[in-house]
């Protein structure tokens, strides 16, 4: 109970530094990802971004698992942060779940149009190689509640409690009301 006193305690004295422009739907701009330096990471995730206009932009997604599904067998672990004065401070997000109930966390409905875009039914994922080929990534049904700012996201997935993916994310998350 007190540590979610807490939590909105610092919400409100945030907002009140940023005039109540910290907290809402977004637009997700991705920049880059990258896999950890000295780790060969046995999960393939790849995402690259060009602009489509104001609300969508262009992604080309790839996903790969030679040898297993990717389901409730992977927990993945996001543990963002914000870019502030002097770098990137850690804090500012985490989640950690099975791959299907994170991705509906994250980014909710638009999972599932990645999904048929890539030719998946949905969760779990076969293993095998599976691209979303210019998938227009419309904005305005990014809905799901967003710190705004420029983050930086530590990525690692898990099999069987042994790391298996480890990738690094850039991205800007911008109030839609600007």
């Amino acid at each position: 109970m007190l540590a979610h006193i807490l939590w909105w305690l610092m919400l409100f004295d945030i907002s009140m530094q940023y005039h109540d422009k910290m907290l809402g739907p977004s637009d997700f701009t991705f920049k880059l990802m990258k896999v950890c330096e000295d780790f060969e990471t046995v999960v393939n995730f790849a995402i690259s971004q060009k602009k489509h206009n104001r609300t969508t932009n262009v992604l080309d997604i790839r996903v790969a698992s030679a040898d297993f599904e990717i389901g409730d067998n992977l927990v993945v672990e996001l543990k963002g942060s914000l870019k502030k004065d002097g770098g990137y401070k850690p804090g500012a997000y985490y989640v950690k779940d099975v791959v299907c109930k994170l991705l509906q966390k994250v980014v909710g409905e638009i999972a599932d149009d990645i999904f048929a875009a890539a030719g998946i039914e949905g969760c779990p994922i076969p293993p095998g190689e599976y691209a979303a080929l210019n998938y227009y990534f419309d904005n305005t049904k990014f809905t799901v509640p967003q710190v705004f700012g420029e983050y930086k996201m530590d990525i690692n997935v898990f099999k069987d409690d042994v790391l298996v993916g480890c990738f690094v994310a850039f991205y800007d998350l911008m109030d839609k009301r600007q």
